[in-house]
C-alpha cells in the first residue's frame, strides 16, 4: 500500500505491517485467513469502492533492470491478456476484442502509456512510502498486533501481522516527532491506528462470504443436473 492512497485506503481497510526481508512493510488487510479476500464477492465484484493500486495495475508490473532503469513487464498467464488473436469458428474472422500495446509504429499505444505512467507514480510513492515505514521501524514503533480468529469455536492467533505502538509513540521526543513528521510517517502511524476498528467488519463479511459461498454451490449443483440445457456460459467479469 502507498502513501498517496492512505485517504482512499482508511475508511474501508484495516492497515497493518507485515516482516519482509526488506523490512517491514505496509498493507490494507482484507482477511485473516489464508487465501480469502473477504473483500471480493463470490461474482468477483469488489465490495467496496476503493480498489488499492496494487489490483489497479494487474495484469502490469515495474521490474528493476538496474539502479535507474526499470521494465514495464506483462504477466502472461492472466485471463486478461490475448498473446494470439482467437479465430471465430464459426464467421473464420480473428477476434480483434481488447486493445493493442502496441500502435503500427510499435510505440506503446495511449492506454498503455496511460499504464505505464500510474505505475511510475506507483513506484515513486512506494519508495517514499518504505521510507516512512523504516523510520517507524527505527523508532521501535511497530510491535505485534494480537489479532484472534474463531476456528471450531475456539480462538486462534494470528502471527506475523504487526500495529503501531500507541503508548511508545507518545512518549516520544518533540524531535523524534518533527522527524516522522517530515518524512510523512507521522500520518502513516496515525492512520494505522485510526484504521483498527474495520477489522470488526471481518465477522460480518465472513458471514456475507459463505453466504454467497453456499448460494454459488447451490447453483452449481443444479447446473450439473440439467445435463441436457443450451445454457450459455457465463464468465466473471472483473
Amino acid at each position: 500500500m502507498l502513501l498517496a492512497e492512505l485517504t482512499q485506503l482508511l475508511p474501508f481497510y484495516p492497515l497493518a505491517f507485515v516482516a519482509a526481508e526488506q523490512g517491514f512493510q505496509l498493507v490494507a488487510l482484507q482477511s485473516i485467513q489464508p487465501k480469502l479476500n473477504l473483500y471480493l464477492s463470490a461474482e468477483g465484484k469488489w465490495r467496496v469502492p476503493y480498489v488499492p493500486s496494487t489490483y489497479r495495475s494487474h495484469p502490469f508490473t515495474l521490474v528493476e533492470k538496474n539502479a535507474d532503469e526499470w521494465l514495464l513487464c506483462i504477466d502472461q498467464n492472466s485471463e486478461f491478456v490475448r498473446l494470439n488473436p482467437k479465430t471465430d469458428q464459426a464467421t473464420g474472422e480473428e477476434n480483434q476484442q481488447g486493445e493493442p500495446l502496441f500502435n503500427p509504429e510499435n510505440q506503446l499505444t495511449e492506454s498503455t502509456a496511460q499504464v505505464l505512467d500510474f505505475l511510475q507514480q506507483c513506484q515513486a510513492n512506494k519508495q517514499l512510502t518504505q521510507q516512512a515505514v523504516d523510520l517507524l521501524a527505527q523508532h521501535h514503533l511497530i510491535v505485534p498486533w494480537p489479532i484472534e480468529q474463531s476456528q471450531n469455536d475456539t480462538k486462534v492467533p494470528v502471527n506475523g501481522v504487526y500495529q503501531i505502538d500507541a503508548s511508545a509513540l507518545n512518549q516520544l521526543s518533540g524531535e523524534a516527532l518533527e522527524q516522522l513528521n517530515q518524512h510523512h510517517a507521522l500520518e502513516l502511524a496515525y492512520a494505522q491506528l485510526l484504521s483498527k476498528p474495520r477489522l470488526r467488519t471481518f465477522t460480518e463479511l465472513a458471514k456475507l462470504h459463505q453466504q454467497e459461498q453456499q448460494i454459488a454451490d447451490n447453483a452449481q449443483n443444479l447446473n450439473l443436473d440439467q445435463i441436457f440445457g443450451e445454457e450459455e456460459n457465463n464468465l466473471f467479469k472483473f
